[in-house]
């Protein structure tokens, strides 16, 4: 009597109880490849749910997942963006930034500061025009006498000798000339 031995199939795949051919082989959830064959993983941003040799599909725009995927819900949105798992992301509103992987919601920027959609850290929201960073955290007024006409981080610039201004002034035509002095707004000042 002639007794065969069973063969095993290629590593991330797997059989049926009494197979006889090594197509009977197929790919576990998570991996692809043709039947009986080696199977590969399916990358990042990819998942695969179904058993066999069908191709791994691509996450949802915005989203990762982690290599060997094998459900939908392994997709995660993507820093800055925002989503149940496994569903169509979408930005992060201007003004809110988002530092994490998943379905966390979008955190607020500090007043006086603003970011652009889909800000991935809290450095992405900068001082208002007429505010300065004082300490890393919060933005403060330009003093009377200064400005600050941008976004980015820049220093508030003094106004013209013998003038002022209120608080966070955002343009240079916003200081006046001092009592005794003439001139126009924002230009200099003569006694």
């Amino acid at each position: 009597m002639l007794v065969s031995k069973c063969s095993v199939c290629p590593v991330n795949s797997f059989s049926e109880n009494a197979s006889t051919a090594s197509t009977s082989c197929k790919c576990n959830r998570g991996y692809s490849g043709p039947d009986g064959v080696q199977c590969n993983t399916c990358n990042t941003g990819f998942y695969k749910k179904t058993i066999g040799s069908a191709l791994c599909s691509a996450c949802p725009t915005n989203s990762v997942s982690n290599v060997a995927s094998d459900v939908l819900t392994n997709c995660k949105c993507n820093k800055g963006y925002i989503s149940a798992d496994g569903t169509q992301c979408i930005a992060c509103s201007a003004q809110f930034y988002k530092d994490t992987i998943g379905c966390e919601n979008c955190t607020a920027c500090p007043v006086t500061t603003v970011s652009n959609i889909a800000s991935t850290t809290l450095k992405n929201c900068r001082c208002n025009v007429g505010y300065i960073w004082s300490d890393g955290s919060v933005c403060d007024m330009c003093d009377a006498g200064f400005y600050k006409n941008t976004i980015v981080s820049a220093t508030c610039t003094a106004y013209p000798a013998n003038s002022y201004s209120d608080n966070a002034s955002t343009v240079l035509i916003s200081s006046k000339c001092n009592r005794g002095y003439s001139g126009a707004d924002g230009g200099q000042c003569h006694a």
